[in-house]
């Protein structure tokens, strides 16, 4: 998959930047360059509309910034790397040294929870971290993602089954989107009113509270 996504054209290491404004006006202004964004700054209001709805660090020391926009002109991934970390405005969690960049348009939203779900799962990877903060040139970056181009089997995540009951069916996609950042790629979502036929089951069920999940990003999961 890797290989087949990734365009080492977007892979930049220790770019000049001094703060995170800095950085996402930078990785846009990269992405524009490279055509893979229509209108510049129409893309970064959404960068910075999605950042407003909860910090995009749910890694220590990696985040995750993206953003969903018609000006997108096709699905991308930008890998930045930053080794002496840059303030990415969260005390909890500190500097950011990597930074995997999405963008998309509004219809390529399967694509997209994909590829951020296996980017979430390779950055959780054990040594994958600090393989990466090692690599030293953009072909480093290149051959060590190719290490890493075989999809994760379904036994190490298929240990759970999560169904969400949603009241407002219009968001679905923002719900999933919210699951799948905080590395969540198993869960159903039914409506309200399905919820009794899957109660007839006995399948277990997992309530969240969508605010807290689109908002905070903070699970809150009721029995």
């Amino acid at each position: 998959m890797w290989k087949n996504i990734i365009d080492k054209n977007l892979i930049v290491i220790d770019p000049p930047v001094k703060n995170k404004k800095e950085l996402f006006e930078g990785m846009v202004n990269h992405a524009y360059s490279h055509d893979y964004i229509l209108n510049e700054k129409k893309f970064l209001d959404a960068l910075l509309e999605r950042e407003k709805m909860a910090n995009t660090e749910l890694i220590q020391g990696i985040a995750l910034p993206h953003a969903r926009s018609s000006v997108t002109e096709k699905l991308f991934l930008s890998i930045i790397i930053i080794k002496n970390g840059i303030d990415y405005d969260n005390p909890d969690l500190g500097p950011v040294k990597i930074i995997f960049f999405f963008g998309c348009d509004n219809n390529s939203n399967k694509e997209y929870l994909q590829l951020l779900a296996k980017s979430n799962r390779l950055l959780k990877t054990a040594g994958f971290h600090s393989r990466l903060l090692a690599c030293s040139t953009v072909e480093d970056v290149l051959a060590l993602m190719n290490e890493y181009d075989d999809d994760v089997s379904s036994d190490e995540h298929n240990h759970y089954l999560m169904i969400v009951t949603l009241n407002d069916p219009s968001r679905n996609g923002d719900v999933m989107n919210a699951l799948v950042e905080l590395g969540i790629t198993n869960a159903s979502i039914v409506e309200a009113d399905s919820m009794a036929k899957t109660l007839a089951y006995e399948m277990p069920v997992f309530a969240i509270k969508v605010e807290e999940v689109i908002g905070n990003f903070e699970e809150e999961i009721e029995l």
